[in-house]
């Protein structure tokens, strides 16, 4: 409708109808004064050694992060509690980690540096599978 336009014009256009959620995300992520306003808000001291991954879930309330110490995590993104500590079975560092879609967060999948695909449910982290 407007063309590309700034992200407080799309702010400012929400609540009327007149932007959509994706222009609204596309203006903020293409603004370059947007991004170097963000500051740090919290660090999470949940793994020992460099982070490789991280996804939010689909709710946006919890982070999965994998990391150079073979650990997946499960953070509360607002409490900054960790809801689940997984040893993955990984012999290198973890560089890729996605919730499973449709699974309620409960399942998530990994992959490392040792070529291994790991299937791990949250609820049930002894049961994880490898190579897949």
């Amino acid at each position: 409708m407007y063309g590309r336009r700034g992200l407080f014009w799309q702010i400012e256009d929400y609540p009327y109808g007149y932007s959509t959620p994706f222009q609204l995300f596309d203006a903020a992520k293409g603004s370059r004064s947007f991004v170097q306003k963000l500051s740090l808000h919290a660090k999470l001291p949940v793994h020992n050694g460099c982070v490789n991954t991280i996804c939010w879930n689909d709710a946006g309330t919890h982070i999965l992060s994998g990391s150079d110490d073979q650990h997946l995590c499960i953070t509360n993104g607002y409490s900054h509690e960790i809801v689940a500590d997984i040893r993955t079975g990984h012999t290198a560092n973890i560089f890729s980690a996605k919730f499973l879609p449709n699974t309620g967060d409960h399942l998530v999948v990994s992959c490392s540096g040792d070529g291994v695909i790991a299937y791990s449910d949250v609820e049930r982290p002894e049961t994880s599978l490898h190579n897949l």
